[in-house]
Formats: structure tokens, C-alpha cells, sequence
């Protein structure tokens, strides 16, 4: 008995100081973890499945970089409430996921904030809502604007910010979200994968395993890819590409009962670009690419993206899609001036 408990008072001690030993060198190497999501930002949403936690404030350090995520009381990541729609007010609702709401970044250096003063220079009084959520696909953003055009009134144009990872988000399944954490609706053993996911933001150690178990085992978003990366049919042909056409297809049909303009961008070139094109173009519905901004600016991915891991478009990135943005805005003449904006 005593020796037994010996043992197992070595192993325990055993483990301990290789836990402190492994912390320390990843701190040391400066490992950065995949995913930095800060806890409680979600909340669970009858018809999306999850939004915005109204209210929420937190941030994100990656070295000496501080991102602040603050969401306002109508569960929009905006620095004051929106006023609902009158006849003196105008307002642009730009859907979509992480790059919309502006992962990575401050409020101030998201493309829709930058956009919204861009305008307001150019004395076109438009309130430009982003209703982007990370992680959104397009059922799920299609959802929130029909929620928010009833909440604040219909919009007068509509972006919708389309990204590769969308058509496998569209068929990945029910998320739901426990102790503010998002998973998957179907998972076993959820409040274990809750506290590793509170654990994952203060531990390096804990972050790096369940970086790589994600990586290779339980991102359900990669094995959707994966599987059909590896299919020889073509990609209109494919569930994930045919049930991104049904939503954007709804999503066409609400904005022309309304008679309000569209305008699709996608985040970066992809197999689902010229068949997205091609869908659009028979709907009448103007689309860019914004990977054609930055190599006609001669950019590079390091000169347009945060620092590795994170992956999305940095202050520099954000601001030359919002003038792609504000240049088509102009061309078309779908704001009038001299009305108040915000």
C-alpha cells in the first residue's frame, strides 16, 4: 500500500514538473496558439444557432498587439447601439464571417468601419452595420440579416462577404454554445471540451495539443474539405457548393422583393469562385474578388494579413477593401448625400 502510494505520489510530481518544463519551453519559443477566441463572446441563437453575446468586452494579446472585442447591446460589434431605420437615415448591412466582423483587428481597422468613414467623407450619411460573426457560413448569415432588417429596418444595399470555408460551415452541422463556448450540437462529453477550451487561453501547453488534435482529428470544417477536395465530380456538382447556392439563392430573392441592391466579394480565390460568378452573373448580382485587390496593388499575403496563425486581413488589408467597397458604392449611386450618419 505504501509503495503504491509512493508511486503515485512520484508520478504525480513526475507530471507536474514536465507540464511546468513543457509550459515553459513553448512560452519560451513563443508558440502562439491557433485559435484565440475569448471566452463568453457567443451566445446561443434559435435560428443561427449562435451570435454575438450583447454586451460582451474582452480582448485578445498576441505579443504586444491588443485586440479588443466589444460587442454593443443589440449583439453588434460596434462602438455605440444602432438607431432603427427612418425616412432622414440610410444604411448599408454587410453580412458575413470572421473577416467581416474583423478578426484580428481592432473595431476601428475593420474594413466596415473604415468604410463607414470613408463615406461619411465623402458626405454619403449611410450607418454601415456589421453583422459579421466568426464562423458563419451562409445559412447563418443570410438569418442575420433577415433578424436585423426587422430589429433596426431594411437596408438600403446589402454586402455579403462570401469565404471559401462558407460552403463547408453550410453543411457541418448544428453548433450550439455551452458556458460561452462554441461547439458542435452533437458532441459527447461537452463540459470537458468547455474547460480545455477555457484552459486553451491561459496554457500554451494545453493549446498546443488541442491545436493538433484539431488539426488532424476534430475540425469537423477540414474533414467536410478534405473529403471532397478529394472528389473527382466538379464542384457545382458537390453538396457543400449546392447548398451555398440555395442559400445565396434566398438571399438573392429577399434583397429583390425589397428591391435593394446586393453586392457579393469573396475573401480570397477559390474552386468555388468561377461557379459562384457564374450563379451571380445569371441573377444579375455584381460580384468581386478581393485577392484581385491586392495583386493589382502588388501585394503580397505578409503585407495584407496579421502575423501567422491568425489568417485574416490586417488594418492595411481591411482599408483596400473598403475603398474596392466605396469605388463600387460610388459607380452605382445607391446612397444619397446631406442626411445624418453615424
Amino acid at each position: 500500500m505504501k509503495k503504491t502510494l509512493f508511486y503515485a505520489i512520484l508520478l504525480f510530481f513526475s507530471a507536474s514538473i514536465s507540464a511546468i518544463m513543457g509550459e515553459g519551453i513553448l512560452r519560451l519559443v513563443d508558440y502562439q496558439p491557433q485559435i484565440l477566441i475569448p471566452p463568453y463572446l457567443y451566445d446561443n441563437h434559435p435560428k443561427s444557432w449562435w451570435t454575438l453575446r450583447p454586451g460582451f468586452k474582452g480582448s485578445i494579446k498576441r505579443g504586444d498587439n491588443i485586440v479588443d472585442y466589444n460587442i454593443n447591446s443589440q449583439g453588434i460589434r460596434a462602438p455605440f447601439d444602432i438607431p432603427h431605420k427612418s425616412d432622414d437615415r440610410q444604411s448599408l448591412f454587410i453580412i458575413g464571417d470572421s473577416f467581416t466582423f474583423g478578426w484580428g483587428v481592432n473595431e476601428d481597422d475593420s474594413y466596415a468601419r473604415i468604410l463607414a468613414n470613408k463615406l461619411k467623407k465623402k458626405d454619403l450619411a449611410v450607418d454601415v452595420v456589421n453583422l459579421g460573426v466568426a464562423g458563419f457560413g451562409t445559412m447563418q448569415s443570410y438569418e442575420r440579416l433577415a433578424e436585423y432588417a426587422q430589429r433596426l429596418g431594411s437596408p438600403d444595399a446589402i454586402i455579403y462577404m462570401f469565404c471559401p470555408n462558407d460552403p463547408a460551415d453550410n453543411i457541418a452541422g448544428k453548433k450550439t454554445v455551452v458556458d460561452g463556448i462554441r461547439m458542435n450540437a452533437n458532441w459527447k462529453h461537452k463540459w470537458l471540451f468547455v474547460r480545455i477550451s477555457h484552459a486553451y487561453h491561459y496554457s500554451r501547453l494545453v493549446a498546443f495539443f488541442a491545436d493538433f488534435y484539431m488539426k488532424y482529428h476534430g475540425n469537423p470544417r477540414r474533414k467536410i474539405t478534405d473529403k471532397y477536395n478529394n472528389s473527382q465530380q466538379n464542384v457545382e456538382e458537390l453538396p457543400p457548393f449546392i447548398a451555398t447556392k440555395g442559400y445565396v439563392k434566398q438571399l438573392i430573392n429577399w434583397a429583390k422583393e425589397r428591391d435593394i441592391p446586393l453586392l457579393v466579394g469573396t475573401t480570397s480565390k477559390s474552386d468555388y469562385s468561377k461557379p459562384l460568378r457564374r450563379f451571380l452573373s445569371k441573377n444579375k448580382i455584381q460580384m468581386f474578388e478581393v485577392e484581385d485587390i491586392f495583386i493589382n496593388n502588388k501585394l503580397n499575403k505578409d503585407a495584407i494579413m496579421n502575423p501567422k496563425p491568425d489568417g485574416h486581413w490586417n488594418q492595411l488589408g481591411n482599408s483596400l477593401v473598403a475603398s474596392k467597397i466605396e469605388q463600387i458604392i460610388i459607380d452605382n449611386h445607391w446612397f444619397a448625400t446631406s442626411q445624418p450618419a453615424r
